[in-house]
């Protein structure tokens, strides 16, 4: 976009969240660094609007005007069917009671404890109930080197499946993965999610913007707060609630 920008000066550039990262981070700082061709930021300054689907989360002041996108409606058959050819997905396709969500922290080489949480739930639930859905940029599956759960590949992405999941006897488990604050945020999706990014030790996003993510987190948590979406302190606090999720089954 920013090459577009420099030869086409003249055309309107809006900015459409494609996760949290637009509501936490002034791009135009933090990209300042990569900036190898004179004037290439001023992309910043000319954005005549940003596109958002929960501009109350929003956690940084760009100067922007804000307008709100539409809603997903999961409820919509044609539209799932839509969604679902392009992707090829097979709606019949299930998957096991528990999933976890990783994240690209490895490959990024952020430092944290979440295999910790990967370990302690396939301990609880067992490895045939869970599923840990690989990040595609990690290079190491580690959840398959080290036991942990059994090794599905899937080529999907993680928000279609979500969009066909109706089973309210399913848990998500993540740190703070995008897909499934998707969930909530662009579905409307009430689906039992565990949020981790309290209860892990050390870094959970880029050094940037750590600190404010968590802002973004608390609010996003007291924004949909419901028994549904679950946000534990610890890992010893996390263990307990998965034993009693697991004795409810």
């Amino acid at each position: 976009m920013k090459f577009v920008h420099k030869t086409y000066t003249h055309l309107n550039f809006y900015i459409i969240e494609d996760g949290a990262g637009v509501c936490v981070s002034d791009w135009k700082t933090v990209s300042e660094k990569w900036n190898y061709i004179r004037g290439f930021n001023k992309i910043y300054d000319d954005v005549k609007g940003l596109y958002l689907y929960t501009p109350d989360l929003m956690c940084v002041e760009l100067g922007y005007e804000m307008h709100v996108l539409p809603k997903v409606d999961k409820d919509d058959p044609k539209l799932v069917a839509f969604y679902n050819k392009i992707f090829d997905y097979d709606a019949d396709y299930k998957f096991p009671d528990f999933v976890f969500v990783e994240q690209s922290f490895p490959v990024d080489r952020i430092k944290n404890n979440d295999f910790d949480f990967m370990r302690s739930t396939s301990n609880i639930v067992g490895y045939e109930n869970l599923f840990i859905k690989i990040h595609p940029r990690n290079r190491t599956n580690r959840s398959f080197s080290y036991g942990l759960s059994k090794p599905i590949e899937c080529a999907w992405p993680f928000e279609v499946m979500l969009l066909n999941c109706n089973d309210e006897k399913k848990t998500f488990i993540t740190v703070n993965s995008g897909s499934l604050i998707s969930s909530r945020v662009l579905f409307q999706q009430e689906i039992r999610t565990i949020f981790l990014y309290k209860a892990v030790t050390g870094a959970i996003h880029y050094p940037h913007s750590t600190k404010i993510f968590t802002e973004y987190m608390d609010k996003f948590a007291e924004k949909y707060k419901s028994t549904n979406l679950i946000v534990p302190q610890t890992l010893e606090q996390y263990e307990d609630i998965l034993m009693l999720i697991k004795k409810e089954l």
